[in-house]
């Protein structure tokens, strides 16, 4: 699952997933989705402050909200408090009824997600290994197949745990005689080793190597093409769930 901290979720399709006709809206009302999505994560993250802050030997709030994965009830949580603050906005511009009932729809499924949450525990874990940056591409001489690639990497650690795949890369082959190297930068401190996953289209991409990357490594795309592997790492699942004692959202 992937680390909270990383804020890779929700994207604008996990929005689509539940309201097809949201696209539509903010196009036609001039609404930016990812602005909503962000200012949902902002008060999603401000209330999980508050959360882990009231629990029995809270640690550091900060260290503890690092440790945090995106169980199914926090991504619903957060997509449908995008959703609300998109029609809101969408109500206020032009005072539609259709759109307030969206709104206040939206906002109660979250509050209910909320709860959900904070009632059966949000995950975490206690090694936590941050997405990787979407990895460095060159074209280096080589005889790869000429081709759009769709490149991303993960972190491993020394128990083998992998992080969330980071956002993809592009490297284009157009002429002969060459090749695509990748190389990640900035390891994490508990990052030992390094997954590469390739694709010919942003949809799919799998994983090319048979073997751990060491940190200093480069994946260098063979004659051959891609090879066929596992899709993408989604993170790491939870080691332990912190769970409100006696629990009841106000507000």
């Amino acid at each position: 699952m992937a680390l909270w901290k990383d804020g890779s979720i929700p994207k604008i399709a996990d929005l689509t997933r539940y309201e097809r006709g949201i696209i539509g809206v903010a196009s036609i009302e001039s609404i930016d989705l990812q602005d909503k999505i962000d200012l949902g994560r902002e008060e999603a993250n401000t209330c999980l402050k508050r959360f882990l802050e009231s629990q029995p030997h809270a640690s550091s709030v900060d260290s503890a909200l690092g440790e945090v994965v995106i169980t199914e009830p926090l991504a619903r949580w957060v997509t449908m408090l995008a959703l609300a603050l998109a029609y809101r906005e969408a109500h206020f511009s032009n005072l539609s009824e259709r759109y307030k009932g969206k709104w206040e729809e939206y906002s109660r499924q979250a509050a209910g997600a909320r709860d959900e949450l904070f009632l059966s525990g949000v995950g975490c874990v206690s090694k936590p290994i941050c997405r990787p940056s979407a990895p460095a591409v060159e074209v280096v001489a080589g005889n790869a197949p000429a081709n759009t690639y769709y490149l991303a990497a993960s972190w491993l650690d020394s128990s083998g745990n992998e992080s969330e795949t980071s956002e993809l890369s592009v490297g284009v082959l157009s002429e002969p005689g060459s090749s695509i190297q990748v190389s990640l930068k900035a390891p994490p401190p508990l990052a030992v080793a390094w997954n590469m996953y390739a694709g010919l289209t942003d949809s799919h991409v799998e994983k090319q190597n048979s073997a751990l990357l060491n940190l200093t490594d480069r994946w260098v795309m063979p004659e051959t093409g891609l090879a066929t592997g596992p899709g993408p790492a989604t993170g790491q699942l939870p080691d332990y769930y912190v769970r409100g004692t006696n629990y009841l959202w106000r507000g």
